[in-house]
Order: C-alpha cells, then structure tokens, then sequence
C-alpha cells in the first residue's frame, strides 16, 4: 500500500510541476524544432524530463538512497543539449564515465579485473561498457514520438520497483504523470533530459540487480526498444549508411510514416513489454526469453512488411 501511495503522490506531483514547467520551458526557449527527421509538424516544448528526475530524486531521497546522484551529470547534460545542443563527444564521455561508476558501484569491475583477472575477464568487462552506453543511446534514439519510450517501459520499471528498488515506484508514478502531457498530441518532449536520465537509470538497475536472472530479464523486457534499435543499426551497417547522420528508418518512424498514430504506435510497443512481464510472471526467465523471441519475429514480420521502399512508392 505504501508503494502504491508512492506512485500515485509521484504521478500528481510530477503532473502538477510540469503545469507550470511546461510554459516556462517555453518562455527559456527549450524548444524542438521540426526538421525532415521528426514525426511532429509544430514546435514542441523540450526538456520535460525534469520533472519526472525531480520527483524520482527527492523520492529517492525520502527512503534514504542516494546513490541516483551518479545519474545527475547525464541528465544535466542532457538539459543542456536540449537547449544549446552539445557536441556528441562530450555527451559521449559523461554517457562512458557513468557506465564506468555504475559498474564500480555495482562491483562488477572489482571480480572481473581484479578478483579473476583474464582476457576474457576484460572481454566481459568491455561488453558491459558497450551494453551500457549503447543502452542509453537506445532510449535517446527511440524517443521519437508521443509517449513511446514512456509508455513502453513502464513494465521493466514496474519489475524493478517489485523486486529490489522500491524508489523505481516513484519513477513509474514520474513517468504515468509525465505521460498525461506528453501523450498524443503532446505538450511536452522529455528530452534528453529524459532519455538520458531514464537509459542510465535502466543500466545502474541492471548492473547492481541483486540476481544475474533479474538483470537479464529486464534487458528481455526492454527488448521492444532495443531490438528496434538494434536491428536498425544493423541494417544501416549492412546497406553502408553513415551510422552518425540522423534517418527515419527505425520501424517506429516506419509504422508512423505509414498512417499509424502516434498513440497506435506507443501501444503497439507498449503490448509487447507488457506481454513479456506477464510471460515472466507465468513461465520465469526461460518463457520471457521464448516471449523476446516472439516479439523479435513479429517485429521482422512488421519490418519486412513497413519498409522505406514502400514509403518511397507512395
């Protein structure tokens, strides 16, 4: 009950800030300006993500945990790009350098370069950097429409609240209050202010689960976003695009482009999240892995079946 009151007090609250943040975003300027990349034809309001990082902080802080703070220097700079638009180098360090102390938080890099120093010690050691940087990368580039990344992990944080954090309770109210703006049509972008701050939460969540099984089954349930991501990369690696110039080719963009509402969209992704978790629950590790596999081929169905040639034709 306590948890529940959590969510809902954070839920209100981060609705309530974000009456009187949205029009003073505004009047600063944190503006997201239409270009030949986005599913938005008018400006919108940027950097919402603060009020759902506020609430999730002092919540944090009520219940005695303030090891969050290792979060704040990505989402501060991300609150800057969404103003002054940063080099991607710098995000780039501060997105490494956070990895790097969520893993010495989390001890992994203690046993691995340390305790059992080996080749493939530092092998393992060098995917969990690639993993995490790439994890929060993921999240920024999937926040592309009206409620989509919101929206659709909402089930990973809801596993997370209900085995071992209980401030992600307070997160998952942030994100249903921050949703009731940002909710086609939106009001409000969380920004990177956002996406940054929600990917590096995700990573910190993952490294320092207090089981390997948990840890792997929220990577499963964020599967929605990181296998469009993914896969996304992988194409334009295969086709030789240049990875680092701004598209439209994630199937999210595509489904939109094709006549889909945004709303359609984020619930499309929000279903198949919201079927892992309940294959989790069910079945345990080993359904949610047979579960990922069903959402990755209904995926590669909806890809072969939404591609850019088609667009083109139209």
């Amino acid at each position: 009950m306590q948890n529940f009151l959590y969510t809902i007090i954070s839920a209100f609250t981060t609705c309530l800030i974000l009456k009187f943040l949205i029009p003073l975003l505004r009047n600063f300027k944190f503006l997201d300006i239409p270009n030949y990349r986005s599913a938005h034809i008018k400006t919108k309001v940027n950097g919402g993500g603060v009020a759902f990082i506020f609430t999730t902080l002092i919540g944090s802080f009520s219940q005695g945990t303030i090891e969050l703070l290792i979060l704040l220097p990505l989402a501060i700079i991300g609150f800057f790009d969404d103003k002054f638009k940063i080099k991607s180098i710098f995000r780039f360090i501060i997105q490494l350098t956070t990895v790097l102390v969520i893993l010495h938080i989390s001890k992994i890099s203690g046993y691995l370069l340390i305790d059992n120093f080996s080749i493939i010690n530092t092998l393992v050691f060098g995917f969990l950097i690639f993993f995490g940087v790439g994890l929060i990368n993921c999240i920024n580039f999937m926040d592309g429409i009206d409620g989509l990344v919101g929206i659709t992990l909402t089930p990973a944080i809801f596993l997370i609240a209900t085995n071992f954090y209980t401030n992600a309770f307070v997160l998952l109210g942030g994100i249903i209050g921050f949703l009731f703006w940002n909710w086609s049509p939106s009001k409000v972008f969380m920004g990177d202010t956002g996406s940054l701050f929600l990917g590096s939460y995700l990573c910190y969540s993952i490294y320092t689960a207090p089981e390997f099984e948990i840890g792997i089954s929220i990577c499963l349930l964020l599967s929605p976003l990181i296998l469009d991501s993914g896969f996304t990369l992988f194409r334009r690696i295969i086709n030789k695009e240049n990875i680092f110039i701004a598209h439209k080719s994630h199937l999210y963009q595509r489904l939109e482009q094709n006549g889909l509402s945004h709303s359609k969209v984020s619930i499309i992704y929000f279903l198949s999240a919201l079927f892992l978790l309940l294959i989790y629950n069910l079945t345990g590790l080993y359904g949610l892995i047979i579960g990922s596999i069903i959402v990755f081929l209904i995926g590669i169905y909806l890809n072969q079946n939404f591609t850019l040639e088609k667009f083109r034709s139209q």
